[in-house]
């Protein structure tokens, strides 16, 4: 979020998972800005492999959920 900030681009609107791989990988910020928006949606912080898959971190929800309350 700060890198996009800190480069004038508008932060990611929350949106639903989508499921399945991501095809295209080569565009960091384009998935960067779709994991955001998903973080946003439902406050699990999401990963992509070298290969395009769609993994979860481990995280406290309960700390992800504070944090996505408190920027409404």
């Amino acid at each position: 979020m700060k890198s996009l900030t800190d480069r004038g681009m508008a932060i990611s609107e929350p949106s639903p998972f989508r499921k399945g791989d991501i095809t295209d990988i080569s565009d960091r910020r384009k998935i960067g800005k779709e994991l955001l928006g998903w973080f946003l949606h439902d406050g699990k912080i999401r990963g992509v492999t070298p290969d395009g898959k769609v993994f979860e971190h481990n995280i406290s929800t309960e700390l992800t959920k504070a944090f996505i309350s408190s920027r409404r």
